[in-house]
């Protein structure tokens, strides 16, 4: 079995050019492949090979009926195609974080595999709004305008709109604030598709998500999509989840020692990057999973105690189940309970890294990153590792910068760096920047600052010779105040443009404040490109 110091860590940066991607490693370098080929891995009592080749039928099957419910399918391979998946929380995100989805699509009809998109809908949305640049671009600024109110946190899943006003306005409203800088977004016109789509659903997430990928087609895109939530209530899942409920102290021990190799290697010194620690004592171990009910929508870290005969699970916060343990298929026992569990509206639920963990072992050939979730895979390769002897299937990282098409002026670096340089200069130098001899004074101190400048130091003079050139250099300051504050006035006028540059240039605006016909041009390009 591998180490965790055998582990190789990346280091990911963002694209910084506008219309720049980031592909690592390149797509033609990636062999999709079975995880732990040649080795008998079983997964309770089914082999790793048998499970990944139901779990992939029912992935499949299921993707096709959620995404049939929305929209037309798009031509699909045979069955026994590969699988590549990518997946991202359901919200309005940046088309840095979109452009995974278009090179999903592309690469998948390229190889001939099919193209899944996971929603992950498990995740709370923090904050129900989008940032939203307006005002001119000499001076531009930034609002935020809500999606919906706030609401109680609780997973996407579960969230509908809490504020239908404001939910069906979003569309005019983040119009309206752009209207300066940006003609025509996406939003104006597309908003009413997530509001249909939130009719048809009850839910914020999956209207968005819903609408968007129904957008995705219109521009050509051929992917399925399934939510995390539907995922989870897989029979392979509960495969899955039974494995490492049954393990659930082994699982701690790899998890927290897969994560404090990732520490390690890049110097972090806090417990909480990039992810907590799971807790165990004497009884109780944390698992990976979250837990909630449909009474009590609020999720919890799922624990787990496991006796000679009896698996318990709680929420410790008043909510507890268990189950009698068998001497033998014990694994099959703990499955059916679970299908029971989620029968009375029991929710268990991945968190971050066994997501990828499930993904990646049982459903596909090749993941698609962002640079976020690339980072923590760099945990879960080293966990499958310590767990069961090999890692998963490969992943690429993937992303791109995209800056809104706003005219504005351009900083130039240079000229920003001689406006410095000659500030300092006025300061400690102002000789240099005298446009002629000026006043009698000026002269004479330029004179007096040259002749103790050629004079050597010596311990006798030293004194003397520092009092006269910083005198000098006063004189000077007085004769280069007109520089000065020319120089200062540019500076100010600069570091406003900078700030001006930055707010327009930011990478993070949503995908629907861009105008559809340059996205969807640009959002190609790249993927050709």
């Amino acid at each position: 079995m591998l180490s965790g110091a055998e582990q190789h860590y990346q280091r990911y940066k963002a694209p910084s050019g506008n219309n720049s991607v980031l592909i690592a490693p390149p797509l033609d370098k990636i062999e999709a492949r079975q995880p732990c080929a040649g080795v008998s891995l079983a997964f309770g009592d089914v082999l790793l090979s048998q499970l990944r080749a139901s779990a992939r039928a029912e992935l499949l099957a299921a993707a096709k009926d959620y995404t049939a419910s929305y929209r037309d399918l798009p031509a699909l391979p045979d069955a026994e195609a590969e699988v590549y998946l990518t997946g991202h929380q359901a919200e309005l995100f940046h088309p840095g974080v979109w452009f995974k989805n278009f090179m999903l699509s592309q690469v998948a009809a390229d190889r001939g595999a099919v193209g899944i998109h996971l929603v992950i809908d498990t995740d709370v949305m923090h904050r129900p709004g989008i940032r939203v640049p307006t005002g001119t671009a000499e001076a531009p600024r930034v609002e935020t305008v809500p999606v919906d109110a706030m609401g109680d946190a609780m997973p996407l899943e579960e969230r509908g709109v809490v504020d239908p006003q404001a939910f069906t306005s979003f569309g005019e409203r983040a119009t309206q604030t752009i209207a300066p800088l940006v003609d025509r977004p996406l939003v104006g016109d597309w908003w009413s598709d997530v509001v249909e789509a939130e009719r048809r659903t009850g839910k914020l997430g999956l209207a968005i998500a819903q609408a968007r990928h129904r957008l995705e087609g219109e521009w050509a895109a051929t992917t399925l999509e399934l939510p995390m939530s539907q995922v989870c209530n897989l029979w392979s899942f509960r495969q899955f989840a039974a494995v490492l409920l049954l393990d659930a102290r082994r699982v701690v021990e790899a998890y927290n020692q897969s994560l404090a190799a990732y520490r390690r290697a890049h110097r972090l010194r806090s417990d909480a990057q990039p992810m907590p620690d799971l807790q165990a004592d004497c009884e109780w171990c944390e698992t990976p999973f979250w837990v909630w009910t449909a009474d009590s929508p609020t999720r919890k870290p799922l624990m787990a105690r496991l006796d000679v005969s009896k698996l318990s699970l709680s929420d410790h916060d008043g909510w507890r189940s268990c189950v009698d343990l068998p001497s033998r298929d014990s694994h099959h026992t703990v499955v059916e309970w679970l299908e029971d569990l989620a029968a009375v509206g029991v929710k268990i639920r991945t968190r971050a890294l066994t997501t990828t963990l499930f993904a990646r072992m049982l459903l596909s050939d090749l993941f698609m990153h962002g640079i976020g979730g690339a980072k923590y895979d760099e945990v879960t390769d080293d966990l499958a590792r310590r767990l069961w002897g090999c890692p998963p299937p490969p992943y690429a990282t993937i992303s791109a910068t995209m800056h809104l098409p706003i005219q504005h002026s351009h900083i130039d670096s240079d000229a920003a760096h001689t406006i410095r340089r000659q500030l300092r200069q006025c300061e400690w130098h102002p000789e240099q920047m005298l446009v002629s001899p000026g006043s009698p004074a000026a002269k004479q101190a330029l004179t007096d600052k040259q002749k103790w400048i050629h004079t050597a130091k010596t311990p006798e003079n030293a004194r003397v010779r520092h009092q006269a050139i910083e005198a000098a250099n006063r004189t000077l300051r007085v004769a280069v105040e007109p520089e000065r504050r020319a120089l200062e006035q540019q500076q100010h006028q600069s570091i406003v443009a900078a700030r001006a540059e930055v707010i327009i240039e930011s990478r993070e605006y949503a995908f629907c404040l861009f105008p559809a016909s340059d996205l969807r041009e640009r959002m190609w390009q790249l993927v050709q490109n």
